[in-house]
């Protein structure tokens, strides 16, 4: 469901951004939005890629009295 949504949503830049050109007589301004929208995606994705490393949890200690 995820991905038919996701495709259904990409399937929209295309018509926007004609109706963009249309609208405004050039491309400037769908370039523009591109560039708008891409920045927030720049930064997702540098964040996301960051070096790290992950320490295992610790070990749950829980009492040991028997359970009647």
């Amino acid at each position: 469901m995820a991905q038919c949504g996701g495709y259904l949503l990409a399937a929209t830049g295309p018509l926007a951004f004609g109706l963009l050109h249309t609208a405004t007589g050039g491309w400037h301004a769908s370039i523009w939005l591109l560039l708008l929208l891409g920045a927030p995606e720049l930064v997702c994705g540098l964040a996301a890629a960051r070096p790290g490393l992950l320490r295992p949890a610790e070990p749950v200690v829980t009492s040991a009295a028997p359970l009647s």
